[in-house]
């Protein structure tokens, strides 16, 4: 069972007692701005995402709603989002250090694309939520990768993965586990073309890896450049009826890159699997076989998805057609700060 918690919890009521006692006068020279998202169709709006200008992205809690704290003299965009839901953009001018009230309400994209059934391609590359059907799809699998990287940036964690691999020893390999902990932060960002590094927590015989694209790479920029999106229609997945998006290296991009397919939960939208292959292997140094990496996530908060188990399988040359297998299942999330909706 997957352990969550919040650790450091006396360490943060002390910081936050400091705070209040230090500096209580910019604290009342600012004023509080109470958010509140709802939807057109009576649902709760838990943990949508808030960007304003200026400052950092916050989710709401789990009813949808958000205090923030803004400079006076000032006008903010703020722009909120949510998965199944069209993005919703309103300005507020802080004219006195006195408490808003804002309501933003959005209006859902559900019925509009669950009616699409064409297993058709985008413009080869990430469409935006608003030309069309298909592009709103991707749209959807965008969001909840900038939804990740929010959660990544703002509410920094610490996560643990149980890891079975095989490792050499003598002249055969053999089966090996340990565990493995990454802090929430992305140091090695997706570059096209490049994705051989030294590894953070190497196995034995294995001081390099490929470093496989994850879901925050899929709202990336350089990502979105090089890769063309297509949309096929709703699939089965065992058992459930997923949204299913294919990517792959635009045309002409003659360097070591990855395809693969996302799949996305009918109704909710949220990320539930996706593969990775290599696109031209033989280009790497030295050159790969073939390798797939399945990908399945897990809601650790409504809308909020992170990595459940990874299981990449290497094929490796000769003639038995052997192949090197590993496998990660995320096992604790420790919040080292504080959680969304705190």
């Amino acid at each position: 069972m997957l352990e969550m918690r919040v650790i450091c919890l006396m360490k943060q009521s002390v910081l936050f007692a400091a705070l209040a006692v230090a500096v209580p006068s910019a604290l009342r020279a600012q004023a509080a701005v109470d958010l509140t998202v709802s939807s057109s169709i009576g649902q709760v709006m838990g943990y949508s995402s808030v960007e304003v200008t200026g400052i950092a992205s916050r989710f709401t809690n789990e009813t949808g709603r958000l205090v923030l704290q803004l400079d006076p003299g000032k006008t903010y965009r703020i722009r909120v989002k949510h998965l199944g839901y069209r993005a919703a953009d309103t300005t507020i001018t802080i004219s006195a250090d006195q408490r808003y009230s804002l309501k933003v309400t959005l209006n859902p994209i559900v019925v509009e694309v669950a009616a699409t059934r064409v297993s058709g391609k985008t413009n080869c590359r990430m469409a935006s939520d608003e030309e069309s059907a298909l592009g709103r799809i991707v749209g959807e699998l965008r969001k909840n990768a900038e939804r990740e990287a929010l959660l990544r940036s703002s509410y920094p964690f610490v996560y643990k993965l149980v890891r079975d691999y095989e490792a050499p020893e003598g002249f055969r390999l053999k089966p090996r586990r340990d565990t493995v902990e990454y802090p929430s932060d992305i140091e090695d960002r997706y570059e096209p073309g490049n994705i051989v590094r030294y590894a953070r927590n190497p196995v034995p015989g294995a001081a390099r890896e490929l470093r496989i694209p994850t879901l925050v790479d899929l709202a990336d920029e350089s990502f979105l450049k090089v890769h063309c999106f297509y949309y096929r229609g709703v699939t089965l997945v065992d058992g459930a009826r997923l949204h299913k998006i294919d990517f792959e290296p635009v045309p002409g991009f003659n360097k070591a890159d990855v395809r693969g397919s996302a799949y996305l939960d009918e109704t909710t939208f949220v990320i539930r699997r996706a593969v990775f292959t290599i696109d031209r292997p033989q280009k790497l140094v030295p050159p790969v076989v073939g390798l797939e990496v399945t990908t399945t996530y897990r809601e650790i908060l409504p809308g909020l998805a992170l990595v459940d188990f990874i299981r990449g399988v290497q094929d490796m040359p000769g003639r038995s057609r052997e192949q090197r297998i590993e496998e990660q299942r995320l096992i604790a999330v420790h919040f080292t700060d504080r959680m969304p909706g705190q």
